[in-house]
């Protein structure tokens, strides 16, 4: 594979002082050409095999360049001093995009697109120039000096930066990437325009910040009026709205205030009504229970009278009762304890006395026989001079 690595690729033409390209030597040693780094005579490489390149002449102590060792930045001077010859010869170039930073220094917005311009009266390396240090390439650029430096291994330092900027010029550093074998007019149209190139300082760069900033301020200060104004909306938009619901929760609360007055009122009526009801109702229940006990009182009384009736006329039968009679005994059975015990107490006819106390109305009125009735008994008893069984 054919190697396209030029080690040297423009040499330092003798008879004219300027830098040639590989293409443009005479092949050989005999092309007047030295080292631009070193002085060192070159030869043009111009072979069928390899890309053309020049190289070190070698000499009798060494196998490198002049001055008895190798020329290692000898490719590197060679590109840079070439660049340099471009810019004097071409009078134009392509000059970057203009953009406006930010106080942080990234990307405002764009001002001016990259554009080609004139480069009037370009000088090399003027050493008149002050600005501190030795530009490249100074030429006037729309009227205005114009620093243009090379970067092909070394960029530019902060110190020089810091030196462009307190002089107040502008500047552009242009990137030239690693040299690939290429024809010499290919290589400057690169070197003038399409090599990556940015602005170290321009002189509008200050203003031009400082009209951004500007413009950020006013956007920032219209932005900040734009929401005092939007909260100042919001407020009165909140406010109306707590008004509105303050005026709503008042007529709710009046409308629940008239209707728990309603259903009050409703329910006081409807409390009278019920208590009239209650009392109505109370009323008849108390001459029913009146009638009732009217009732129940002459019920008893007929029933007491009855029994009366009933015990008379047992008592009278007992009177008069004899065993071979056939009538039979009466029946006890309607009678209560009261007038049973009574009805006992009264008779006096002993057979009447036994007929009557086998009953069984007699029995189940025992337990009030007992105790007090007892005792009576038995005191009739023995009135009586019955013997006591």
């Amino acid at each position: 594979m054919t190697d396209t690595t030029v080690k040297i690729p423009y040499g330092l033409y003798v008879p004219t002082g300027r830098m040639i390209h590989i293409e443009a030597a005479a092949n050989g040693d005999h092309c007047d050409c030295v080292c631009a780094e070193c002085g060192w005579p070159l030869r043009a490489r111009q072979g069928p095999v390899n890309v053309a390149h020049f190289s070190h002449q070698p000499d009798s102590h060494s196998g490198g360049g002049g001055g008895g060792g190798p020329c290692l930045n000898a490719p590197e001077t060679a590109l840079h001093k070439a660049a340099k010859q471009f810019f004097l010869d071409a009078g134009e170039l392509m000059i970057p995009a203009l953009t406006a930073k930010n106080p942080n220094g990234s990307f405002g917005r764009l001002v001016e697109q990259q554009r080609w311009v004139a480069l009037v009266d370009p000088r090399k390396e003027p050493r008149d120039f002050a600005v501190g240090f030795v530009p490249d390439v100074v030429g006037l650029v729309d009227g205005e000096p114009l620093i243009i430096e090379i970067h092909v291994t070394h960029r530019v330092d902060a110190k020089k930066q810091r030196l462009i900027r307190q002089h107040g010029v502008s500047a552009i550093e242009i990137y030239l990437d690693p040299y690939r074998a290429m024809p010499e007019d290919t290589h400057r149209a690169i070197v003038l325009g399409s090599a990556r190139r940015v602005w170290l300082w321009h002189i509008r760069q200050a203003a031009i910040d400082a009209e951004l900033a500007a413009e950020r301020a006013a956007a920032e200060a219209a932005r900040q009026r734009a929401v005092e104004e939007a909260a100042q909306r919001q407020a009165e938009l909140i406010a109306r709205q707590r008004a509105e619901v303050a005026a709503a929760d008042a007529r709710r609360r009046a409308a629940q205030e008239a209707e728990q007055a309603r259903v009050r009122q409703q329910w006081e009526a409807d409390e009278a009504a019920r208590r009239t009801r209650l009392e109505a109702f109370a009323q008849q229940m108390a001459e029913q229970e009146a009638t009732y006990e009217e009732r129940r009182r002459q019920e008893e009384a007929a029933r007491q009278e009855a029994r009366q009736q009933a015990a008379n006329a047992i008592l009278t039968w007992a009177e008069g009762y004899y065993p071979d009679r056939v009538t039979p005994p009466p029946d006890l059975s309607g009678l209560g304890p009261h007038y049973v015990e009574w009805l006992f107490q009264q008779v006096s006819n002993r057979r009447a006395y036994l007929a009557l106390i086998d009953q069984p109305a007699v029995r189940h009125h025992a337990e009030a026989f007992s105790g007090e009735m007892a005792r009576k008994l038995k005191a009739r008893w023995e009135e009586l001079a019955w013997p006591v069984v």
